[in-house]
């Protein structure tokens, strides 16, 4: 059975304006059988909105045109688009004026076969797979933060409330070019994928994400899956943009 994903977006209790941007799209594209995307707006700089939107708009753009070339892979694929989009952006940046001037985005972009996800990343948004009833994060945070978790000056416990936590070290359209994470990995049929931004993972627990993931069975209550992780972050303080794809 096809793997369909569903996803909402929303500005939380705190911001004015929602600079997050979810791409759902549930049909072939290219070499592509699907593709799902959370992008989220640097927080703290201009338009960060229009980048997020911007970002999201030519990865869509550029996996339609994708061709069927035998050298052309599903990962590939992926990382090529986000490397166009960051082009996209940083131009966009570089003659849009004061308004535009700095923007960037993070972007966490995935597509499914029978057996594999492929996926491609830059920043701190996330792709998450729950396998055997844990919580597994595929992707790398590109912080500042995690950079310090790694050299072991900081522990658990201070990074998540450190004032810099959400400093990135990498984003899409800030640069001329960007380094990409991008990996495969092979899924079962009863494995969940959850995509999301940092509203979400900065309000609610690992724990509380699986229980909630758990509690109202993905193959057959995905809104229900994505409405409930979204309230609750809300519920919590809400104090950043939140978004949610459940696959």
């Amino acid at each position: 059975m096809p793997r369909k994903g569903v996803g909402k977006t929303d500005k939380g209790a705190v911001r004015e304006n929602n600079e997050d941007t979810i791409m759902v799209i549930n049909s072939a594209m290219g070499i592509l059988r699907n593709a799902f995307a959370v992008a989220d707006g640097m927080g703290g700089h201009k338009a960060g909105d229009v980048a997020s939107q911007s970002a999201c708009g030519h990865i869509e753009e550029y996996l339609k045109r994708a061709g069927t070339e035998h050298d052309l892979t599903p990962q590939n694929v992926l990382r090529d688009a986000i490397s166009f989009a960051n082009s996209m952006v940083f131009n966009m940046s570089s003659v849009g004026g004061a308004t535009l001037k700095g923007m960037g985005t993070t972007i966490s972009l995935c597509s499914f076969d029978d057996s594999y996800l492929y996926y491609a990343h830059v920043g701190d948004s996330r792709i998450y797979v729950v396998r055997n009833d844990v919580l597994r994060q595929i992707t790398a945070d590109h912080t500042l933060i995690n950079e310090m978790l790694k050299q072991g000056a900081v522990t658990e416990q201070e990074a998540a409330t450190h004032p810099r936590r959400h400093i990135l070290t990498r984003a899409v359209g800030t640069e001329r070019t960007v380094d990409i994470d991008s990996g495969c990995i092979s899924l079962k049929d009863d494995e969940t994928v959850l995509i999301c931004s940092d509203g979400l993972t900065g309000m609610v627990t690992d724990k509380d994400i699986l229980g909630i993931i758990k509690r109202y069975d993905a193959s057959k209550s995905k809104t229900r899956i994505v409405d409930r992780l979204i309230s609750t972050a809300i519920e919590n303080g809400g104090e950043d943009n939140v978004s949610v794809i459940i696959i």
